[in-house]
């Protein structure tokens, strides 16, 4: 905020960059419409953001605008503006953004091994949402080993903390574990012996995904949705999943 026109146009000199990078919020301290979120592209309005992976500066309504746009103009800035915000997020020991920048080369060449040491130091903070893709690190093996078991550890931790995708990734984990299990269990004949904890973890899995729809996830709808209908970690239920399939868009 400035006293004056004059003020503003001798702080635009340095301010230039910040003002054009920094990512629009659509409303202001006193929660009134300040301006809305639009495409760079076509300029509607959006009502999901599709941001630009490279700079992470600039906001799509489909990857056909962000396509237009990158072969626009955007392609020569995208690496400048990345490494401003990645400089940003350094002074301010970011730690969640900066694994990020490396996980996707934001600013920074792409480097999974320190993703994941920035993703261990914003979870050991406390931080939900590194907590949540340090657990989809393990699960996957970026950065690090494969590891299930620290996996669920910190996606729990995540979900505890409220992050609506730890649910949402629990489900994804329980499910695979109860899987590999069942291939296991055929392969060595041993079917019942491990019934009860694959029947455990498809229980689980259900239990992730309804609790993350419940919280608006979108992502879980489906799942949960198929889940009510072939009765896998709950009973049938096909008014339930009639009812989850309508709420996918």
């Amino acid at each position: 905020m400035y006293c004056s026109k004059n003020c503003q146009r001798q702080d635009w000199a340095s301010h230039k960059i910040e003002c054009q990078t920094v990512v629009p919020t659509p409303f202001d301290i006193n929660n009134k419409v300040a301006r809305k979120l639009i495409c760079a592209t076509c300029e509607e309005n959006l009502d999901e953001v599709l941001e630009c992976i490279g700079c992470r500066s600039i906001q799509y309504c489909s990857s056909k605008c962000q396509k237009k746009h990158w072969k626009k103009g955007h392609k020569d800035e995208c690496s400048k503006r990345g490494l401003y915000i990645f400089e940003k997020a350094l002074k301010a020991s970011d730690n969640y953004n900066i694994s990020v920048f490396y996980k996707y080369g934001t600013g920074v060449a792409m480097d999974l091994k320190k993703c994941f040491e920035y993703l261990m130091k914003g979870s050991l903070q406390g931080e939900p949402k590194a907590m949540n893709n340090l657990g989809m690190a393990f699960f996957e093996g970026e950065g690090t080993e494969q590891n299930s078991d620290e996996a669920l550890i910190w996606l729990r931790a995540a979900a505890l903390s409220g992050n609506v995708t730890g649910y949402h990734n629990l489900g994804v984990v329980y499910k695979d574990i109860a899987e590999k299990m069942l291939i296991h269990a055929i392969d060595s004949e041993m079917c019942s012996f491990y019934f009860d904890e694959i029947d455990s973890n498809l229980r689980r899995s259900f239990e992730s995904f309804k609790i993350a729809a419940e919280m608006g996830y979108k992502e879980s709808f489906e799942p949960l949705a198929s889940r009510y209908r072939r009765g896998v970690g709950c009973e049938t239920n096909e008014e339930r999943a009639l009812f989850w399939e309508s709420q996918v868009v």
